[in-house]
């Protein structure tokens, strides 16, 4: 589509998860714009924890996430910037993250897509130098590998982490569809995935117009943020058994969550219990 003509795009929601301890209200807005030979996309949330919130952490914290996207030809050149803190961008390196990347697609097939890249980032990566000082700046490598078939369709990415997307028989009704990524791998609930068998409204013999459906899965999920002056994040991670309903204009999910914890770095504070969560996305097309 935006081959033809540009798309501008305002979205918001609201994603609330209750546990036995601890609860996080975190309404979102946001935009996307869709170009010729470009993309932009912005994404604003405020989460705040609606029971007490831990001993010592602030009860809210701001995160903004924002990627732009160029490209001409084979040429494709990324940049994102991220912060998610109680004093975001101001708390210190290990508030914020910013990268940039140029990367090179070397097989456009009908099947197979690859690229590979290099880029650099500012951050704070756990790079000390003698003095006790945070080394911001690291080489980041890009490789980018997608495959489609009437089987299967699946998209491999590594940047700071491997993310996998996969999609069983993404031309019919039913399908199976999941995602995974690890940026920080600690244990096993550091692996972030979603698993949904979907039933889609419409089909098409490219797949792109099988956006409304339903799904059920299961998922592994987090919140997060690292507190100004600090250099740990603290999340609370859980796993959900989940329904979704996507209108494309709206998107609608919830479900049990279980097995939640609490961690600080690589330290577990504590467990959060059960519970659940909900899900709205709203968004409209001009």
């Amino acid at each position: 589509m935006a081959k033809e003509k540009s798309f501008y795009i305002p979205l918001a929601g609201y994603e609330y998860i209750n546990l036995h301890t601890r609860a996080i209200h975190s309404p979102r807005v946001g935009a996307i714009v869709i170009g010729d030979d470009f993309f932009i996309s912005g994404i604003y949330k405020y989460d705040s924890f609606s029971k007490e919130s831990p001993q010592g952490f602030p009860d809210h914290y701001h995160s903004i996430d924002t990627i732009f996207e160029t490209h001409k030809g084979n040429h494709q050149f990324i940049s994102c910037f991220k912060t998610e803190s109680d004093q975001p961008i101001t708390g210190g390196w290990a508030t914020l993250q910013l990268a940039g990347i140029y990367n090179f697609q070397f097989i456009n097939s009908e099947k197979i897509n690859l690229k590979l890249g290099l880029g650099a980032a500012l951050g704070d990566f756990g790079i000390d130098l003698k003095n006790g000082e945070n080394w911001p700046l690291v080489p980041i490598p890009f490789l980018s590998v997608e495959y489609n078939s009437r089987a299967m369709k699946a998209d491999f990415s590594f940047i700071v982490g491997p993310v996998l997307s996969v999609t069983i028989f993404p031309e019919r009704k039913i399908q199976l569809h999941g995602e995974a990524e690890i940026s920080d791998y600690r244990d096993m609930q550091d692996l972030i995935f979603t698993t949904a068998l979907q039933y889609r409204f419409l089909t098409s013999a490219d797949g792109t117009d099988e956006m409304a459906g339903v799904s059920v899965g299961i998922k592994n999920s987090n919140f997060g943020f690292t507190p100004g002056g600090s250099d740990k994040p603290y999340e609370i991670q859980y796993y959900s058994a989940f329904t979704e309903l996507d209108l494309t204009l709206i998107k609608i999910s919830g479900g049990y969550s279980f097995k939640g914890q609490e961690r600080l770095g690589e330290e577990s504070l504590s467990e959060c219990g059960d519970g659940y969560f909900m899900n709205l996305q709203v968004l409209y097309q001009f």
